[in-house]
């Protein structure tokens, strides 16, 4: 074998998960879709609050229930052998 075949192998036994912290605005998301790439998952509390026109529908009141199914989301990923998973919902 190759080393870059050795290494492809390898990471095919392993699954990554990311959980992305920071300030709001710091560029979170920016990293996580460049963590998960092509083959990856972003799962994104932010992502539920997103309107078509760009505008943030955030209301604290479905806060609760959008971290609910994120999670669910995530824990789908997992579930699912996803190889990348991202989790960029938390600040600090």
């Amino acid at each position: 074998l190759t080393a870059s075949m050795e290494t492809t192998q390898i990471q095919d036994k392993f699954k990554y998960c990311f959980i992305v912290r920071g300030l709001p605005g710091s560029g979170k998301t920016t990293v996580a879709h460049k963590i998960a790439g092509t083959e990856g998952v972003v799962h994104s509390t932010d992502s539920y609050f997103d309107k078509d026109d760009g505008e943030d529908n955030f209301t604290s009141k479905k806060m609760q229930e959008i971290h609910d199914k994120n999670f669910a989301e995530f824990t789908k990923s997992i579930d699912n052998d996803v190889g990348v998973v991202v989790v960029d919902h938390t600040n600090v």
